[in-house]
């Protein structure tokens, strides 16, 4: 149960890591404060986990260290959110219910809120970055080059 309680806790430092220092860096967005939160949020149940844990972490022979088809590339910037977002959601679903198992009520309530705020967050940053209209064509011209009015052009 400590290796699985451990690769649970990496996992979600990470994707929450990846998520915070995109919408920080990148998009420039308020809300990595939101995702910096849950992240210290959580810090101290990791804390008071971490020398149960440490001794079963077997990163030499993890099966999951070897690469993944669909985790070698991702075509965007929004794809690497959603990712990355999945990836936290699943995290904090695992630990809620295994802390559930643990007897410790008080942590699986943090991860149940934490998976809430996030699902939130994840509507909140993917639909800041759905474009308003699409700008990808523009129209130049010049009312000297042609005889009919602009709007008709």
């Amino acid at each position: 149960m400590n290796r699985l309680i451990d690769a649970n806790f990496n996992r979600l430092r990470e994707g929450l890591r990846v998520i915070e220092d995109i919408v920080r860096f990148i998009l420039k967005l308020d809300s990595f404060e939101e995702l910096k939160l849950i992240r210290h949020q959580i810090k101290p149940i990791e804390a008071a986990y971490y020398f149960k844990m440490l001794p079963s972490r077997d990163s030499e022979q993890d099966a999951g260290r070897k690469p993944f088809d669909v985790e070698e590339s991702r075509d965007s910037l929004k794809s690497l959110l959603i990712a990355n977002f999945k990836r936290v959601q699943e995290t904090l679903r695992t630990l809620e219910e295994v802390f559930k198992k643990e007897e410790q009520k008080e942590a699986s309530r943090i991860f149940k809120e934490s998976r809430f705020q996030v699902y939130t967050l994840e509507k909140k940053i993917m639909l800041s970055l759905q474009k308003q209209f699409d700008l990808s064509l523009y129209l130049v011209t010049d009312s000297r080059h042609s005889k009919m009015p602009l709007e008709e052009t």
